[in-house]
């Protein structure tokens, strides 16, 4: 039986907004709770099936698949903001699998350019197509 692991041409990839906690919503917490929660708050927000893995295995090549998924026809376009990008990987859950974050990238909109910057790709280093460093 062979693994299921780095023989894959494609990938899902799940794009999930990053938001400060509300004050009302931190004023819910028990006053004890309150020191060790964290204030951000995450909500999935897009699922891209079928992302080859060649059009991702590099910083470069991250960011212009979230380019191409970031014009102007998309919702999430103008926002400025968070968004983490995670994968799924192979866990031992009832689903078997596991969503990970793979990488954060945060996008800026100043007039009519985007910039973005990519962060916190260290889990990328375990897929078997990542030729970053």
């Amino acid at each position: 039986m062979e693994s299921d692991r780095g023989n894959k041409d494609s990938i899902m990839l799940f794009i999930w907004k990053q938001t400060p906690m509300s004050k009302a919503g931190y004023k819910q917490w028990n006053p004890k709770l309150r020191a060790k929660i964290s204030k951000m708050v995450y909500k999935p927000h897009m699922m891209i099936y079928n992302v080859s893995v060649e059009e991702i295995s590099t910083e470069e090549k991250l960011a212009n698949l979230i380019n191409l998924y970031c014009g102007d026809s998309r919702p999430w376009c103008g926002e400025n903001g968070a968004w983490i990008v995670r994968g799924c990987s192979l866990g031992k859950t009832k689903t078997h699998r596991k969503w990970v974050r793979i990488a954060r990238i945060v996008i800026r909109r100043r007039g009519d350019k985007f910039s973005y910057s990519i962060s916190c790709t260290g889990r990328l280093k375990r897929y078997w197509f990542w030729e970053g460093s």
